[in-house]
């Protein structure tokens, strides 16, 4: 099971507030909860990372650790780049306080295994380029690293992908109402829990077919959202003016 929400800063990983499918960085439907509380996901590489627990102490490169921030989830360690850039935090670490997290190496081939180990982590989380090695991850130390907590590698190109996805998605309904506008425009009613009613059938968008759900529980993120505006486009460009 997978949900792509994420949680308040230091609760525990489980069904989580929106994140973008990643949204940030391909994060998607990551740190989630299953069953008797046991977590799992599926990684970019194909892979499904498993803890007995949902994630307490993620490890993640530095850029996936700032996007994760963003929306609420805190790490504990971070790795890759994090100096300040012309005397200008760096861009990659956005609003982390570094202050509070313990690095592993700043430089590629830098990976401080002891601190690692120490930080007790569940899992290790960083982006690829290109797949399926985890950026700076040392090749020579993987199997020693990936022996201590699950490890999750996650690309870019996805959440790219359902960012523009998203983005189409979101001018297609105002391009098809002004379409309908042009022809004499169309009356919306929305209504929650109404197909039960005696008055439903009656409707005359309900005799000509002319309905559509919109779920008020979907998933927060590019990827979850532009499904549902599209299904939205589809049904005011099929639907027509009804006479009364």
């Amino acid at each position: 099971m997978n949900s792509p929400l994420p949680v308040p800063a230091g609760l525990p990983l489980t069904r989580r507030r929106p994140l973008s499918d990643t949204g940030a960085l391909g994060l998607g439907a990551l740190l989630t909860a299953c069953g008797d509380r046991s977590w799992s996901f599926e990684d970019d590489r194909g892979r499904t990372a498993r803890t007995g627990q949902p994630p307490q102490r993620v490890v993640a490169f530095v850029s996936a650790a700032a996007a994760l921030h963003d929306y609420g989830v805190e790490c504990v360690g971070v790795l890759g780049p994090t100096d300040p850039i012309g005397g200008k935090p760096n861009p990659q670490a956005g609003e982390l306080d570094l202050t509070k997290l313990t690095g592993l190496g700043k430089a590629w081939g830098e990976f401080n295994i002891e601190k690692y180990a120490a930080l007790e982590p569940d899992p290790l989380i960083s982006n690829m380029f290109p797949p399926p090695d985890l950026w700076y991850v040392p090749a020579e130390s993987v199997t020693k690293i990936e022996a201590l907590a699950p490890s999750v590698g996650i690309t870019a190109r996805k959440a790219v992908d359902a960012k523009a996805r998203f983005d189409r998605a979101e001018r297609t309904p105002r391009q098809a109402a002004a379409a309908k506008k042009k022809d004499g425009g169309l009356k919306v009613h929305a209504m929650t829990d109404d197909a039960g009613r005696p008055t439903w059938n009656r409707l005359p968008a309900v005799k000509a077919g002319q309905i559509t759900p919109w779920s008020m529980e979907k998933r927060y993120s590019y990827a979850g959202y532009a499904p549902v505006l599209e299904q939205l486009t589809a049904a005011i460009t099929k639907s027509r003016s009804l006479a009364r």
